[in-house]
This record gives structure tokens, C-alpha cells and sequence, in this order.
């Protein structure tokens, strides 16, 4: 699969996981910090999601998959046995995002390995060459992750929402952002400096 990435804003949304097992609670876990409306479907589940449940975290509907589980749904993952899995993938209506754990080109969607640090998410895909290998490269970027650097990334966030209020070109505009990434500006000082620049424009 050549696959087209994509990030996706889940908050919200309704998100369908079927399944109870590991990889199912895995699958949860990086789900949940972008707070979609989420259910999980298994007659069984791990410990962790039980707990999730009793939390209010998520909705566990306690029974064997049923098509009217992903009705409506804006993403839903297959993560039980396989031939649940191909079960979901009949049910799924084409224009539903699918995630199939167990065979990737019985869904729509994959998910790449990814690594969240501060503002910065890297996702990464070896398009089902090596799962492992991608999660141990966007690991090893992660732990290269400075303080230094979201700050600096925040710098930046801070800066582009400025440049959009003031009565500037779109070419000063484009210049002010190439500028921002010389290294100069990962200084506190050089930051400060640019910023009481840009404060001083003219807003639109």
C-alpha cells in the first residue's frame, strides 16, 4: 500500500475499537489523548480497558461484534481475532475510515508509528515493511527532543499567529517565517528581539 499521510482531528468524533485484547488496548491508549467519543466492542477485555471503562473513559459494550457498532462512525479499528476482523470490514461503510490490525488492506487506514514531543508529532511508515523499524526511528528522534527545542517550536506558533494579525504583505509575511528558522532564534534573547519586532507592525 502506497498510502497517503494524513493527520486526522478525532476530537469528538465517534471512534469504534473492536476488540479486547493487547494489541486492542494499545490501539486505545494512543487514541485517548486526542479525545474522540470512543467505544470499545468484546465480549472480553484487558484489565487496563476494564479500567478505562470504569473510569467514564470510554463506553465498553460487553458482547460479540454487531453491525450496528460502527453505524455512524467517523474511524473505527479492528483489532480482535482475525476472522472478526474481516466481519467489521463487510460492515464498514466505504466512506468510514478502517484500521484492520490484522490485514492492512482489508481497511482504508493505517497507523504509522509516531512519537509526540511537546507541539512536534512525527509519524512515521515503512508502508508494512517494518513496523518495528519505524517505531524504533521515530523512538530514537523523540529522545533527541529538547526542552530547547519546544521551546522553540512555541516561539514559532507564537510568531505565525502574530504575523497573521498585522497589515503586512504576504511577502514580508513568507520572509519572516523562512527567517525564523535560522538557528539564531532557538536563542531567548534573538527571540525576544524578533517578537517586540513584530508586535510593533501595523495590525490589519
Amino acid at each position: 500500500m502506497n498510502a497517503f499521510p494524513v493527520m486526522l482531528n478525532l476530537q469528538n468524533k465517534r471512534v469504534a475499537v473492536i476488540g479486547g485484547g493487547s494489541i486492542a488496548e494499545r490501539k486505545v491508549r494512543a487514541l485517548l489523548p486526542h479525545q474522540p467519543e470512543l467505544s470499545v466492542v468484546s465480549p472480553e477485555v484487558t484489565p487496563g480497558l476494564a479500567a478505562l471503562h470504569e473510569e467514564g473513559t470510554l463506553v465498553w459494550q460487553k458482547r460479540a461484534f454487531h453491525s450496528s457498532d460502527v453505524l455512524n462512525c467517523f474511524f473505527v479499528v479492528a483489532a480482535a481475532p482475525h476472522s472478526v476482523n474481516e466481519e467489521v470490514a463487510r460492515a464498514v461503510h466505504p466512506s468510514t475510515l478502517l484500521n484492520v490490525a490484522s490485514d492492512a488492506s482489508l481497511g482504508n487506514a493505517t497507523i504509522p508509528a509516531f512519537e509526540q514531543a511537546g507541539s512536534l508529532t512525527l509519524a512515521l511508515s515503512t508502508n508494512g515493511a517494518s513496523p518495528a523499524y519505524a517505531k524504533q526511528l521515530t523512538t530514537a528522534w523523540a529522545a533527541q527532543f529538547t526542552q530547547q527545542d519546544e521551546a522553540y517550536v512555541a516561539f514559532l506558533r507564537t510568531c505565525r499567529q502574530l504575523l497573521k494579525t498585522k497589515d503586512v504583505s504576504a511577502a514580508y509575511k513568507r520572509e519572516q517565517l523562512i527567517q525564523l528558522l535560522d538557528p539564531l532564534y532557538k536563542d531567548v534573547r534573538a527571540q525576544e528581539q524578533l517578537l517586540a519586532t513584530l508586535h510593533a507592525l501595523p495590525d490589519q
